[in-house]
């Protein structure tokens, strides 16, 4: 329906590339924006068919004169600023960490906040967690699952200038039985970062 709708009103206008990237942008993705921001997201198959369909219009159904991870790059590194549907889907998922922050008696987050209870409820959203160990997480919903997946891959650092800073909590780079851990005992009494733990200039723990 995508590719037909594409097709029929627009395949009569000779669009340039920026033309067609405009079109794509103004009137196609946003049909697709209240689905992939209210459901939980669609499998590979259907986000690949997806951008089949997008790189299909954009190349007049012919082969494809750019590779597609160029053409998405911003003018300056010689790309067109062309949609990354994945990254997108990110983002929208990601909007609704927002709304889990300003909406704190909505029934929906309260909710959530249930099912991540054991994890420290919205402490997890500061936390330094991988998308490999957030899939892991024992949690119902997909929808949160998918939440908390697109958090991760734009939060997470593998690298850390300031340990001090780091929570201890839900962490990839402090596990215990190659697991990140979360002590809820120790959390409600105000231990959540390294330096509540560990003074440095002493090299001791507390």
């Amino acid at each position: 329906m995508l590719n037909e709708n594409l097709n029929h009103k627009w395949s009569r206008w000779k669009l340039s590339l920026l033309g067609k990237i405009t079109v794509l942008k103004s009137f196609a993705v946003p049909k697709l924006i209240y689905p992939l921001t209210v459901l939980h997201n669609p499998d590979q198959n259907c986000i690949n068919k997806i951008k089949k369909l997008m790189f299909q219009f954009l190349w007049d159904n012919t082969l494809e004169k750019n590779s597609r991870e160029k053409i998405i790059q911003d003018y300056c590194h010689g790309g067109l600023k062309m949609l990354d549907i994945e990254k997108f889907i990110e983002a929208l998922k990601c909007s609704w960490v927002k709304r889990l922050k300003v909406q704190p008696y909505s029934k929906w987050v309260q909710l959530y906040e249930t099912m991540l209870n054991k994890y420290g409820q919205q402490l997890i959203f500061k936390c330094n967690l991988n998308a490999k160990d957030t899939e892991k997480l024992e949690i119902k919903s997909r929808f949160l699952k998918d939440i908390l997946l697109a958090w991760s891959n734009v939060k997470f650092r593998d690298d850390i200038s300031n340990i001090n800073k780091e929570i201890i909590w839900n962490n990839t780079n402090k596990k215990s039985n190659i697991k990140p851990f979360f002590f809820h005992d120790w959390a409600d009494k105000g231990t959540v970062f390294i330096e509540h733990i560990y003074d440095y200039r002493n090299k001791q723990f507390f």
